[in-house]
């Protein structure tokens, strides 16, 4: 008897949590992690004959439709086999999730509440039988990586929310799948993007959309990540002291002069 009553539980809790309904910014966010993945992995996507932003643009028109986990995983589902077939590699890439390495990257994500199980197949099968020449990156100097072929957009079309989306996506997982010091990094990589995607979609000014990109950017920690554009340096000024400073206990003191100034 109790453990019918467990069975019984557990299959009412299950569709409770298919029949749950999904915020847009955490579709978008899910959206956003399984198209950079399919970007760097599916075999066809790194054949280059897609538009992958243009992909990225039409799945997302289909996002306020979409209103449980079941229905999500069947969008991103079909939109995979949309894509063309995937021939198996004779010998598979298996990843293992003991590595050290996931202290800086790993794929548990694919296995989640909100995906069925179908799709956790299909991405663990698209991972193990990933694209053996990438379209989006090709080896740089010193065993840094060159991002190559990205589609380029106008300047003029920040006000497209689309566009700005675009920007957001590329950027967080060039990161997360290249980036060798996500570990090192203040803020989870996830809670970046967690929370820039409303900021994103609520820009109202080219400026802010501007600031926002130096916030993302920021989020890594590294002096050498950096954005500035003709309307920052307008706005946060194009002066700099003569001098050298450091913090110390939240105060910046003074160590040095001379002259510092970076240009414009």
């Amino acid at each position: 008897m109790t453990r019918l009553i467990a069975i019984l539980l557990s299959i009412s809790l299950l569709a409770c949590k298919q029949k749950q309904e999904l915020s847009t910014h955490h579709k978008l966010f899910l959206t956003a992690k399984v198209w950079g993945f399919l970007k760097y992995y599916h075999p066809v996507v790194n054949n280059g004959q897609l538009n992958w932003d243009n992909e990225l643009i039409a799945l997302m028109q289909k996002l306020p439709d979409v209103n449980n986990q079941e229905e999500l995983s069947t969008l991103y589902i079909n939109w995979i086999k949309s894509l063309g077939e995937i021939e198996p590699l004779k010998n598979n890439i298996h990843y293992n999730p003991d590595s050290s390495f996931n202290d800086n990257f790993n794929l548990s994500w694919v296995t989640n509440d909100y995906f069925t199980n179908d799709l956790t197949n299909l991405l663990h099968f698209i991972e193990q039988n990933r694209a053996q020449k990438l379209h989006y990156v090709t080896s740089g100097y010193v065993g840094q990586v060159e991002i190559t072929n990205e589609p380029s957009h106008s300047a003029s079309q920040w006000s497209d929310p689309n566009i700005r989306l675009i920007t957001l996506f590329n950027y967080w997982n060039v990161i997360e799948y290249f980036y060798p010091y996500k570990y090192r990094m203040d803020k989870k990589w996830d809670d970046v993007l967690h929370s820039l995607i409303p900021k994103f979609l609520e820009v109202k000014t080219e400026l802010e959309y501007h600031l926002l990109i130096r916030e993302l950017t920021i989020s890594l920690c590294d002096s050498h990540a950096f954005f500035t554009t003709d309307l920052i340096r307008t706005y946060a000024g194009n002066k700099f002291i003569a001098g050298k400073f450091s913090i110390l206990n939240d105060k910046a003191i003074i160590t040095g002069f001379g002259c510092c100034y970076l240009g414009s």
